[in-house]
């Protein structure tokens, strides 16, 4: 379970250390039109904010981290989300952490948030095989 700084931190904010200045969940005006217009959108990026953030959180404790992720994986599964999807989505999140963190966000940085999203892509793919392949065992004895 994410600790309560890090939840704290990652909900509703893209902070970067420094002030947000962006709160999706409460700044419905500071967003994107359509993330203002579709509040499972919106409900789904703050997901992704706080499930970033506790995987941050969790990188020295691999053990169960991955039980986390895996099941993440299953969940998107039944979304449909494919493995295509996974490179986009690091993509998106490398040039946010990029504009975010500007002269910070260094060749060895980019390089270390490479590194967890490919842990991230892997375990959260294993989960996803694995719940395929129990619905095809479960359709099969049927």
């Amino acid at each position: 379970m994410a600790s309560t700084s890090h939840t704290h931190y990652a909900r509703y904010r893209l902070r970067f250390g420094k002030e947000a200045d962006i709160d999706v969940a409460n700044d419905r005006e500071s967003v994107a039109p359509w993330l203002r217009q579709n509040q499972k959108a919106a409900t789904h990026v703050t997901g992704v904010i706080d499930k970033v953030a506790v995987a941050i959180g969790m990188l020295g404790d691999l053990d169960n981290l991955a039980p986390v992720l895996l099941t993440l994986g299953a969940k998107h599964a039944t979304f449909g989300v494919t493995e295509a999807h996974f490179p986009v989505v690091g993509g998106a999140f490398l040039r946010t952490l990029e504009q975010g963190l500007g002269d910070v966000f260094t060749p060895d940085v980019k390089a270390a948030y490479t590194a967890m999203w490919g842990v991230v892509t892997s375990t959260m793919l294993a989960g996803a095989a694995q719940f395929m392949a129990q619905q095809e065992a479960g359709a099969a004895s049927n």
